[in-house]
């Protein structure tokens, strides 16, 4: 797998929500990145692109 692109991306801004889904993914040997918001979840992008995004669809400011 390219390097460039190897982990996930949860994004929520309930932080239960994001917690559960991240460590249900880390327990299932997937490396996970965490987001609370669009804006931080842009800014993740930019800086490592990820291989699969999973996002909340209704956060504020910038949703999915």
């Amino acid at each position: 797998m390219d390097k460039l692109f190897s982990d996930i991306l949860v994004v929520d801004d309930n932080e239960s929500n994001r917690i559960l889904i991240a460590d249900i993914l880390k327990n299932a040997g997937y490396p996970v990145r965490e987001a609370e918001n669009g804006k931080q979840a842009l800014l993740s992008i930019e800086e490592k692109p990820p291989l699969l995004v999973i996002l909340d669809i209704m956060m504020p400011g910038i949703d999915g």
